[in-house]
């Protein structure tokens, strides 16, 4: 297993004491014989140490010889010797594991595992998938988070007058047994003349990029849903269609406004999602629903809430296809989805549908398919893959379509009812409280916006004067009277009333920052000088954060203030303009 165990053990233990002491979760491909792991699980800055070990005789010897029995108690020693299984990685989502997902790498415990670098490089690549997806779900971007509060605010008055989803569950909860989400994966072509005979027979949930393609081959489904902020998919709905009149439309609150426009008389409502400025309104009659990352997530969830017995889906390849096709025939965007050379965007890999071989996928897909087996894992409903293609989503039962619908699509479903809408009261209640709501959050933005430049320039003076001194101990203290508040910052910003309002988009900020400051946090020193160049690189990047902060606060303001008029227009219209103006004066 080695060939000088004490040497390869000494160069070790200097390595990672003197580079990797401050850090709090270490990964090792193998136990070896045990040395190093017990010598490192002496230093009190290591939480976690994870450790993938195949080999139950190795560890039953190393057992015996060594005894780990209080690391294995506290689960500061992860020891983890199945692991075939993908999902097994998704512990990596835990709060320690990452926050510190900018430190990670995976070490190679010796030469000895070298005979399985294949499987070495199989379950790197896999904790790092992981740690990227977790990191993605905290978002990476204020800016989408701006447009999507900008179009929520301005599509309010439209949605106030069109079914909730109280209506929905109402009406359609229990109806029918069988319900066939369809995406647009490019199996779905050879699926289609098939579900052209059955669909009377089965409730359809298509896609919003699924409903042109459906429609122009005859086949009505009974929900489209859309979610996405930008007018990319807006383009999907600006033709019209026989039978729109019997379809209903099912849009995230945040969509683009230019989808309700083409939509124009069509039948459609609006869903708030669980996690968007929307929720901050309190809308008792629009309560929070969560969708999952992609449309096919929402029609899962939305299936699940109407408490469908069987769930079928075709179309999610989740893979590209032949001839690097990501999308059936038909699709508004082309059937490719390729870089400026001609080559699939990503190159990952994935289980193949059937569980034979794998598949070429995408990261943005792997999210997909991983949220999907989340839901389907604690789903009460049976739910059948029949895409036959694509990538394996566990959890579904995989099954041909012929055989599920000569088996499961025996009886017509009900034709299509009316969904009720919120009386003219329960409306003007909604935007009234909508519209006090917001002019508020203007008010308590510009107070929290006052907060964050006070404190900025509390830290710009302490930096004058660190700027102004010698002595390196005084510089360390001014330092550390800077950094004491910062942090207080960051531990109370999330209990003020202004990091509420504005958490929508603050949050993703915030959070990459933490993920950002990681490396910097486990940088060790070794003199004076490096101790205060990480202390000023620790404030600099704090005073960063603080100016970042500042800016999306304002924007946000800019951006309610840019896109209210359409709810003060609809409140002046039904003749409230009275309580406008009181709710001005009282947030002025």
């Amino acid at each position: 297993m080695y060939k000088n165990a004490l040497l390869e053990l000494r160069q070790s233990l200097d390595f990672y004491q003197n580079e990797c002491g401050l850090y709090p979760v270490l990964y090792f491909y193998g136990l070896g014989n045990g040395v190093l792991a017990k010598a490192l699980l002496q230093n009190e800055h290591l939480k976690f140490l994870v450790i993938f070990e195949r080999d139950l005789g190795l560890l039953w010897s190393i057992f015996h010889c060594l005894d780990f029995s209080k690391e294995l108690r506290s689960d500061r020693l992860l020891l983890i010797a199945d692991y075939n299984d993908e999902r097994l990685f998704s512990f990596v989502r835990a709060e320690i594991f990452l926050q510190y997902a900018r430190t990670y790498f995976l070490t190679m415990q010796c030469a000895y595992y070298q005979k399985d670098r294949e499987d070495f490089e199989r379950v790197d690549a896999l904790l790092a998938e992981n740690l990227n997806q977790a990191m993605l779900f905290f978002g990476n971007d204020s800016e989408d988070a701006l447009l999507g509060i900008a179009n929520f605010i301005h599509n309010l008055p439209e949605f106030t007058s069109r079914p909730t989803i109280g209506a929905l569950i109402h009406t359609y909860k229990k109806r029918f047994p069988n319900a066939l989400i369809v995406s647009t994966g490019p199996s779905l072509t050879k699926q289609l003349p098939l579900l052209k005979e059955v669909q009377k027979r089965v409730f359809i949930i298509a896609a919003d990029s699924a409903y042109p393609i459906l429609m122009r081959e005859g086949i009505r489904p009974d929900l489209v849903l859309s979610l996405e902020r930008i007018s990319f998919t807006s383009e999907f709905f600006k033709e019209s269609f026989e039978g729109d009149e019997k379809v209903l439309f099912v849009l995230k609150s945040i969509v683009c406004p230019k989808t309700l426009q083409y939509l124009g008389e069509r039948n459609f409502m609006g869903i708030n999602g669980g996690a968007s400025f929307d929720a901050l309104l309190r809308l008792r009659d629009f309560p929070l629903f969560s969708m999952g990352p992609s449309v096919a997530n929402f029609a899962l969830h939305l299936a699940l809430l109407l408490e469908f017995e069987r769930i079928f889906f075709i179309g999610q390849d989740l893979a590209y296809g032949e001839d690097y096709r990501s999308h059936p025939q038909g699709y508004l965007y082309g059937i490719h989805d390729l870089d400026e050379a001609g080559e699939r965007k990503e190159n990952l890999r994935a289980p193949a549908y059937g569980g034979v071989g794998e598949v070429r996928t995408s990261f943005i897909w792997q999210v997909f398919r991983r949220n999907l087996e989340e839901v389907i894992g604690i789903a009460k409903a049976k739910i059948y893959n029949a895409t036959e293609g694509g990538a394996r989503i566990n959890g579904t039962v995989e099954k041909p379509f012929s055989e599920c619908c000569v088996e499961f699509f025996t009886q017509n479903k009900p034709s299509p009812v009316p969904l009720s809408i919120l009386n003219s009261k329960k409306q003007e209640e909604i935007l009234l409280r909508a519209c006090h709501k917001l002019h508020y959050f203007i008010k308590v933005g510009e107070i929290f916006v006052q907060k964050l430049k006070t404190l900025h320039e509390e830290i710009t003076q302490i930096l004058m004067q660190v700027s102004l001194l010698d002595l390196e101990s005084e510089k360390l203290r001014l330092y550390k009277a800077s950094i004491e508040k910062l942090d207080a910052l960051k531990n109370c910003v999330e209990k003020d009333e202004g990091f509420e309002c504005l958490g929508i988009i603050l949050s993703p900020t915030l959070m990459q920052f933490e993920f950002n400051l990681a490396p910097l946090f486990v940088k060790q020193v070794r003199s004076t000088q490096e101790a205060l160049e990480k202390n000023e690189l620790w404030v600099s990047r704090h005073l960063a954060l603080v100016e970042e902060f500042i800016r999306l606060a304002l924007a946000q303001n800019e951006t309610i203030r840019t896109n209210i008029t359409p709810l003060e227009e609809e409140i002046k219209k039904r003749g409230f303009e009275k309580y406008l103006l009181k709710i001005k004066e009282k947030n002025a």
